[in-house]
C-alpha cells in the first residue's frame, strides 16, 4: 500500500472559521451557504476557475444554474464588508504596535465578450515591447496586506479588487477612474476599517 502524504488537518478547520467570520455579510443563510460552497469549490477545483466549473466540482451542473450567478447581483453580496472582515481577521497577526503594510498595483483582466461591464481596448501585457498588441480587458486595482515575514519571506494576501476601468470601456453601473484613483479609495476605505477597531496609529 502506497503512503499518503499526512494531512493538516489545522488548514480546513481555519479556513472553515474564516467563512464562519463572513455570515454576517449575508442577509439570507441560503446565500451565505451558496458562497461558502463556492470558496470550498475553489480549493478543490483542478481545471479553470469560473464559477461554471465550480459548480461542476460541486456536482450542481445538472441543476438550475441562476441562483448562483444571482450570488454576485448587486444586494446580495456586499464586496466591501467582506473585505472589512478580512481586515478584521488579519489584525489577529499583526500587533497594536506593529506596522500594517499594505501595497497595491494596477492589472488586467483579459476578456472576450465585448457586453461585460468595464470592458475596453488596452495595452496587451504579454506581448514584446517591440510588437506592442492590444487586447480587450477590465483594468483594475489589486489592494494587499503584506503578511509578517517568516523565514525571511512575506506573501500579499489580496484585500480587495476596485475597479478602475477607462472612460472608453462599456460602462453602464461603474464610473471611469484612473488606478491613482482606486489607490486612494482603497487606502481610505482602509484607514477607516482601522479606525473602526481603535488601530487608527
Amino acid at each position: 500500500m502506497t503512503p499518503t502524504i499526512p494531512q493538516n488537518t489545522e488548514l480546513i478547520k481555519n479556513l472553515i472559521e474564516v467563512l464562519r467570520a463572513h455570515r454576517r455579510v449575508f442577509g439570507q443563510e441560503r446565500v451565505y451557504v451558496r458562497a461558502m460552497g463556492l470558496v470550498l469549490a475553489e480549493v478543490m477545483a483542478l481545471g479553470r476557475h469560473t464559477v461554471t466549473q465550480l459548480l461542476m466540482v460541486l456536482g450542481q451542473n445538472e441543476e438550475d444554474w441562476s441562483a448562483w450567478y444571482r450570488l454576485f447581483s448587486a444586494g446580495r453580496f456586499d464586496e466591501a464588508a467582506a473585505a472589512g472582515v478580512m481586515v478584521q481577521e488579519t489584525l489577529a497577526h499583526v500587533g497594536p504596535d506593529e506596522v500594517y503594510v499594505v501595497g497595491g498595483d494596477g492589472t488586467q483582466a483579459p476578456r472576450c465578450g465585448t457586453h461585460i461591464e468595464g470592458v475596453g481596448w488596452l495595452r496587451n501585457m504579454r506581448t514584446p515591447p517591440f510588437k506592442v498588441g492590444i487586447h480587450q480587458a477590465q483594468r483594475w486595482f489589486n489592494g494587499a496586506w503584506f503578511m509578517p515575514p517568516e523565514n525571511g519571506c512575506s506573501r500579499a494576501m489580496p484585500l480587495r479588487w476596485l475597479p478602475a476601468f477607462t472612460p472608453k470601456a462599456r460602462r453602464t453601473v461603474t464610473e471611469s477612474c484612473k488606478e491613482w484613483e482606486a489607490a486612494v479609495e482603497f487606502l481610505t476605505w482602509l484607514k477607516d476599517q482601522l479606525a473602526q477597531t481603535g488601530r487608527a496609529s
